[in-house]
């Protein structure tokens, strides 16, 4: 299986309204395959989104990319903080490629 990098965002009201606001700024259109939305980039680059069934009310980007890992988390890492500087919502990136979290922001909201 291919390596992710994942961003978990709590506080947001629907998975419609992270879907939004990643293609927003990505400037993308929003796909659906079996009822799940995802962002295709370009060729090489997927963002799957969804809720996480471990913590409802709870959501995951996760951001694929056929190429060059560090490409991968940059465009990650430029989700993330587009999140952090327009919503209040809590975020965390995780990436399979490191050992820890990368980035957390827990700004309103707890589990």
């Amino acid at each position: 299986m291919a390596a992710v990098d994942a961003i978990y965002v709590a506080g947001a009201e629907s998975l419609h309204q992270v879907t939004d606001a990643i293609a927003d700024q990505l400037q993308v259109p929003v796909s659906t395959r079996r009822d799940l939305p995802f962002l295709q980039v370009d060729e090489r680059t997927r963002i799957d989104l969804y809720p996480d069934s471990d913590y409802p009310g709870q959501w995951i980007a996760e951001v694929y990319h056929a190429g060059e890992v560090a490409d991968r988390q940059a465009l990650a890492r430029r989700i993330y903080d587009h999140l952090v500087e327009n919503t209040d919502w809590d975020l965390t990136l995780d990436s399979d490629d490191a050992a820890d979290i990368i980035a957390s922001r827990i700004k309103s909201h707890t589990q």
